[in-house]
C-alpha cells in the first residue's frame, strides 16, 4: 500500500464547514459595524451643523429667541430650535437617523455681552 500525503474528502468538508460557520457568524457583525459607523457620521455632521448655526445667536444680539427652522443637509432633514435658558443659549437639532429613529443633539453657548 502506498502512502498518500493529501487531504481526504472528510477533512476538506470539515474545513469548508468550519470556514462557512465563521463567515456566517462574522458577516452580521460587519453589517452592524457599518450601520453604526453611518449613524456616528450623521451625529458628527449634525453636531457640526448645530455648532455653526448656534454661532450667530451667540455673537449677535439682534436674533429673536425662541427661533425654529428646518434645513436639509446631506439628505438629512434637520429641525433646529434655539432658546434662552437662564444666561445660556440652547441650540438643539432633531433628525431621523439611518435606522429611522429620532435623535436629538443639544449644545449650549454663552452669548457675547
Amino acid at each position: 500500500m502506498r502512502n498518500n500525503k493529501g487531504f481526504t474528502l472528510v477533512e476538506v468538508l470539515t474545513a469548508i464547514t468550519i470556514l462557512t460557520t465563521v463567515v456566517i457568524t462574522i458577516m452580521p457583525l460587519f453589517q452592524l459595524l457599518a450601520t453604526e459607523s453611518k449613524i456616528l457620521k450623521e451625529r458628527r455632521d449634525v453636531n457640526q451643523q448645530i455648532f455653526e448655526n448656534l454661532q450667530p445667536f451667540l455673537w449677535a444680539k439682534d436674533h429673536p429667541l425662541p427661533y425654529h427652522y428646518q434645513e436639509t443637509v446631506q439628505t438629512l432633514n434637520i429641525s433646529y430650535r434655539f432658546t434662552r435658558e437662564d444666561e445660556l443659549i440652547k441650540g438643539c437639532a432633531d433628525w431621523r437617523n439611518f435606522r429611522n429613529e429620532t435623535e436629538t443633539i443639544c449644545l449650549y453657548g454663552i452669548p457675547e455681552k
